[in-house]
């Protein structure tokens, strides 16, 4: 019953997305009615998902309707089943408040080991208490974005779904500085990477070029990256380039379920995904 009224709740959300998406200030209509009926004592704190782990939200954190219909990313969380097995190394890097971190935990389970890296400082606290609530003993958290050298660098902190690394130099209350490193540097010491998931908004290059000897080194390695045309700093052409140089042989949209061959086929995709305001998908990049 309860799935049942979130997934209403997510009709009347689409269908009214004109004017939910207008931004007033800091938050969109809809993030401001979430954030104020998420803040309600009624309103539910925690999730419990289907391998047996609780999901647990952070205040205010306006996001949580698709966990709590049962049906958060559908077709990534079944790719991730497939794929992570027992014993193997994940990293998941922008895990958020761990709903990945979860699953993979699960999955690669005693003898395996999950990465998990989020830099938004109220995003990184939700996921330490999710990790510490299931009691996982296979997860190291760090608190880095992730990119291609070390050091500092500019963050937009929105303590949601849209936390990204910035240019921007204009001083506001969401804008912090955050540690950033490469994974080759924070991984050195790791002897194979498995799988490898990266939601880092717009830095999905950036983070590739932090990681070339991970890649090079491990040949079965699959990666995952969310591409969120509202962040990308790429032209279709040039982002399938850019995964072929890395020796990506395989590169599958996983929502439209197409193995993209050009960057053509790329542009395709993508033009076809933004006419249908489907502004985030997710691409698994193969060696072979």
């Amino acid at each position: 019953m309860k799935k049942t009224v979130f997934r209403v709740a997510q009709k009347i959300r689409d269908i009214g997305q004109p004017v939910w998406s207008v931004k007033l200030g800091r938050y969109t209509v809809w993030q401001y009615l979430s954030r104020l009926y998420y803040s309600l004592p009624m309103a539910p704190q925690s999730v419990h998902l289907p391998w047996g782990h609780t999901l647990w939200f952070p205040k205010g954190f306006s996001s949580r309707l698709e966990y709590l219909a049962g049906n958060y990313e559908p077709e990534l969380t079944q790719l991730v089943k497939e794929r992570v097995r027992q014993g193997m190394t994940v990293v998941d890097g922008g895990a958020n408040i761990g709903y990945y971190t979860l699953l993979f935990s699960h999955l690669v389970g005693a003898s395996g080991t999950v990465y998990a890296f989020e830099p938004d400082p109220s995003m990184y606290q939700a996921l330490l208490k999710n990790i510490s609530e299931n009691a996982l003993t296979n997860v190291k958290a760090y608190e880095y974005a992730l990119g291609r050298t070390s050091g500092v660098a500019s963050f937009i902190a929105e303590g949601g779904v849209s936390s990204r690394l910035s240019t921007e130099t204009q001083l506001s209350d969401q804008l912090i500085t955050v540690q950033i490193d490469a994974l080759d540097n924070l991984l050195q010491s790791a002897e194979s990477i498995d799988f490898v998931k990266l939601d880092v908004e717009g830095a999905e290059i950036e983070c590739l070029e932090g990681m070339r000897n991970i890649i090079q080194r491990n040949p079965d390695i699959s990666v995952v990256l969310e591409v969120n045309l509202n962040w990308l700093r790429l032209e279709a052409n040039a982002l399938f380039s850019r995964l072929e140089a890395f020796g990506f042989e395989e590169i599958y949209a996983i929502e439209p379920r197409i193995h993209v061959e050009s960057g053509k086929e790329m542009s395709n995709i993508l033009d076809s995904l933004a006419a249908q305001r489907k502004y985030v998908f997710n691409l698994l990049c193969t060696r072979r």
